[in-house]
C-alpha cells in the first residue's frame, strides 16, 4: 500500500460530521439610487441621475469620428451594432461602448451586466470608454440580494463592472485603464420600462 492511499484511507476514516452552515449577519443596506451613485462614483465611476436615452446619444457624440459600439436595442440607430459573431481581435480602435445594465448593487456600485447585454464578451473592456445605461429603480441593496437575483436568473455568462479599470498593483501606484475602460459612466434612465425581473 503506498503513501497516497494511506492518506486517502486516514481521510475517510476521520469523517467528521457534516455541521449547519452559519447564519450569515446581514448589514440592512438601503437600495436606492443614490447610495448607488455614490458607491460607483468611489469605485471611480461617472453617474448621471435622471438621464435620458437623447443624452446617451449626446454623450456619444463627443466621440465622434471614432468607432462607437452600441449594444442597446432602443439606440439601434447610432453607432455601430455589434454582432454577436464579430472577432474581438478586430474591436482594437473602439473608442467607446454603450451597453445595457440589469441592475445595480448600492453597497459597491457595481453593474450586473448578462451576456446577451454584452454582445460580444470583449466589449467592456476593449474600448476606451464604457457607457451603462441603468433604470434607475433597478438597484438592489447588497451582493447577497445581487447573488440570489443571479440564481433565479440562471445565466450563461455575466459579469459584476464597478468602476473604470484600475489596478495599483506595481508600486502601489494606482493606474487607471491598465486592463479596460479608461473611463466608465453610469446613466440612470428615469422610466425605461425596465425592470429588475426582465
Amino acid at each position: 500500500m503506498n503513501s497516497r492511499i494511506r492518506i486517502l484511507q486516514a481521510i475517510r476514516q476521520a469523517a467528521i460530521a457534516p455541521l449547519p452552515q452559519p447564519e450569515i449577519a446581514r448589514f440592512e443596506n438601503p437600495a436606492d439610487w443614490a447610495t448607488f451613485a455614490t458607491a460607483a462614483q468611489i469605485a471611480g465611476a461617472k453617474v448621471v441621475q435622471d438621464g435620458s436615452l437623447a443624452e446617451a446619444c449626446q454623450r456619444l457624440q463627443l466621440h465622434t469620428g471614432k468607432r462607437i459600439l452600441n449594444a442597446v436595442p432602443d439606440l439601434a440607430n447610432f453607432g455601430e451594432t455589434p454582432d454577436p459573431q464579430l472577432d474581438p481581435h478586430t474591436l482594437a480602435d473602439v473608442e467607446a461602448v454603450l451597453l445595457k445594465g440589469r441592475f445595480g448593487v448600492a453597497e459597491n456600485g457595481a453593474v450586473w451586466l448578462r451576456e446577451n447585454d454584452l454582445v460580444v464578451r470583449a466589449l467592456p473592456f476593449i474600448c476606451r470608454h464604457l457607457y451603462i445605461l441603468l433604470e434607475i429603480s433597478a438597484i438592489l441593496p447588497d451582493m447577497h440580494a445581487a447573488y440570489a437575483h443571479i440564481d433565479q436568473e440562471n445565466p450563461n455568462f455575466g459579469l459584476f463592472i464597478c468602476g473604470p479599470s484600475k489596478t495599483a498593483d506595481i508600486e502601489q501606484s494606482l493606474v487607471i485603464g491598465a486592463h479596460g475602460a479608461l473611463s466608465a459612466t453610469i446613466i440612470g434612465i428615469g422610466d425605461w420600462g425596465f425592470r429588475i425581473g426582465d
